[in-house]
């Protein structure tokens, strides 16, 4: 019998968030995801975000400064600037300071969650929401375009600076205008996805739950090739110097040639993987759900493995020489590490 993801993932989902809003508790029983700025990881978890230091892992500030109904699963993105931005998991995007916590502006005009982080690119804010919605902003939080699709969208977008890519749980990935969000080429997937597409030298990379990873001319959608992986992709792929990494549930980790779509190499050095990897200077870091943290070369060789209690749910974040890894169920909710795997600090909310 051939599994329907289309509806068993979000019964999942909207599963965790029942029983997180039953617990009401600080640590929370959803999953938490991390971005980051040159000198703050902003963590999202249950009903707050919270702003850390990089360089000793204490907080800044609280979001809101007190806790509601109001429920974070997205990660939070910041351009740099003088705002971080994140959605909820009713249908509010906020802009916060980032020295203070404060609100800049709320975007309310979705009517439905924000799961993916929002993709910040010059003077656009790309807002993907389960309205079936991909939302333009201005820097002020004013809408310039709205595209919508047939189903969901959770992942975050992509963008050569001329057209936005990503992918919607209608099994579609779609290629907009980025100025005015006109529909340059659509492709049917012909199966589900949840994370964001890859961008790299010309093609779009597409991680599959039916275990596949697709290979896309991002100029045209046209499909180039298609690799089997062992089990379903739940993460996003992630592309360096023509090659592709990802990982499946199976624990399976892949370096996948981007031209061809060869898979160069393929090992399993922890458990399920249900995460996407995230890319050092020399090499690629994947988190499993059993709570190992794996560091790899580009040749896919083990170069450390720390293993925490709680599971590892959410893709690490480097920020600047800094892997900042969410913790679900364990004895912290955000663990930096140095490249060479060592713990720099740990961060918990404070307890009221």
């Amino acid at each position: 019998m051939k599994i329907n993801w289309r509806i068993i993932i979000p019964c999942l989902l909207i599963l965790t968030v029942l029983l997180s809003g039953c617990t009401g508790t600080a640590t929370g029983t959803n999953w938490p995801a991390v971005g980051a700025s040159a000198d703050a990881a902003f963590l999202s978890n249950t009903n707050s975000v919270y702003a850390v230091q990089l360089n000793n892992g204490t907080m800044v500030w609280k979001f809101p400064q007190e806790s509601g109904r109001t429920m974070f699963f997205a990660p939070a993105a910041a351009d740099g600037s003088d705002q971080v931005i994140v959605g909820d998991y009713t249908n509010k995007l906020y802009s916060i300071n980032p020295k203070n916590g404060n609100t800049n502006w709320e975007f309310t005009q979705a009517t439905g969650r924000y799961i993916g982080s929002v993709l910040i690119s010059g003077d656009t804010i790309y807002a993907p929401n389960a309205d079936y919605s991909m939302y333009a902003l201005d820097l002020e939080g004013g809408l310039k375009w709205k595209f919508t699709t047939e189903q969901a969208i959770w992942g975050t977008p992509v963008t050569d600076g001329k057209v936005v890519f990503f992918n919607s749980l209608d099994h579609f990935i779609y290629a907009l205008g980025a100025g005015d969000g006109s529909l340059v080429w659509k492709t049917d997937l012909k199966g589900p996805t949840t994370g964001s597409p890859a961008l790299g030298e010309g093609l779009i990379y597409v991680g599959m739950l039916d275990q596949r990873l697709v290979a896309l001319r991002a100029d045209s959608g046209n499909i180039l090739w298609e690799t089997a992986t062992d089990d379903a992709v739940f993460g996003t792929p992630v592309f360096k110097d023509g090659k592709v990494y990802l990982a499946d549930l199976t624990g399976a980790i892949y370096c996948v040639d981007g031209t061809s779509g060869t898979i160069d190499w393929r090992s399993t050095p922890s458990g399920a993987i249900a995460a996407g990897p995230t890319l050092m200077d020399n090499g690629v870091v994947y988190t499993s759900q059993q709570g190992d943290v794996v560091a790899v070369d580009f040749s896919g060789e083990l170069l450390w493995m720390r293993t925490i209690t709680g599971e590892l749910n959410g893709t690490p974040v480097v920020a600047g020489d800094l892997i900042l890894v969410p913790a679900y169920k364990g004895d912290n909710l955000l663990i930096a590490y140095s490249f060479e795997g060592d713990q720099k600090w740990s961060f918990n909310p404070p307890k009221k």
